[in-house]
């Protein structure tokens, strides 16, 4: 079985912004755009052939809010204005993969940087917001081991820069 998600990566501006917030936290490295769970490994190859044509706009996205989320003991910087495109891409990778009868959350994307977990209360603190500008995504398998769990990308899609006429 793999468990796989698919994800945003950041590039190395968004890298240090992130690593200035806090050197005392462990930073998530990537944007979860869909979490799909765990697969049979027959089923992968066809994840990936499922979502190779996807073309999508570059997003934008502006972490400005930092928010505790009490029930799951999360600390999250949060987007106060999600960009539109950044949901596009999630209704569209969920709608190509109902076709392999894979079910995703249902509930509407929130972009979220997990900065810490199991923490009791809200921290205070101030930051500049991070400008996250995606120009790919990846599907990532998250694999257990005995040091902690490793992230390994299995496939990378480039997002585009929309023409001219179409940036409106």
């Amino acid at each position: 079985m793999s468990r796989l998600f698919f994800a945003l990566l950041p590039d190395d501006n968004t890298r240090q912004a992130l690593q200035q917030i806090s050197t005392a936290l462990p930073l998530s490295s990537r944007q979860t755009l869909a979490f799909i769970g765990p697969v049979e490994d027959e089923l992968v190859p066809k994840i990936i052939d499922i979502t190779m044509p996807v073309r999508m706009p570059t997003i934008s996205l502006v972490f400005d809010q930092l928010e505790y989320w009490r029930k799951a003991k999360v600390l999250c910087l949060t987007c106060s204005q999600p960009e539109l495109a950044a949901a596009n891409l999630v209704t569209h990778l969920s709608t190509l993969l109902a076709a392999l009868n894979i079910k995703l959350d249902t509930r509407p994307y929130c972009p979220h940087l997990t900065l810490a977990r199991h923490i009791r209360e809200q921290p205070t603190a101030v930051f500049k917001p991070i400008i996250w500008d995606a120009n790919q995504f990846a599907l990532m398998e998250s694999i257990s081991s005995p040091a902690g769990v490793v992230y390994q990308p299995l496939q990378f899609w480039q997002l585009v820069q929309p023409l001219p006429n179409q940036a409106e």
